[in-house]
């Protein structure tokens, strides 16, 4: 009788890590830019300090510090495929049904 409870046990254990990995991952993920965007936050106000700048620290500085960071990123993935598209000829060119 133990021995299914033991089994019983660890079966829900491993349904349950396999239904909530992706929201962990997720929360991880939040909490590590949350750090970044501290840190980054940090260093701005330790340089601003020679020019009387300081940004304060709370929810939404960070918060905004780790949004404007993935908007850049995806600006600058945006800014690559325009350029290798462009690069390549195919921004302007006519298509393949215009010439039949």
């Amino acid at each position: 009788m133990n021995v299914l409870i033991i089994i019983s046990c660890i079966c829900f254990l491993f349904i349950c890590i396999r239904i909530f990995i992706v929201p962990i991952k997720l929360l991880l993920k939040l909490c590590i830019n949350s750090v970044l965007g501290i840190i980054l936050i940090l260093i701005i106000n330790i340089i601003g300090i020679n020019f009387n700048f300081h940004i304060g620290i709370n929810l939404v500085t960070i918060l905004i510090v780790r949004n404007v960071r993935d908007t850049r990123r995806n600006f600058y993935q945006f800014i690559e495929v325009f350029y290798t598209i462009k690069n390549r000829g195919e921004w302007f060119s006519p298509s393949p049904l215009a010439r039949v």
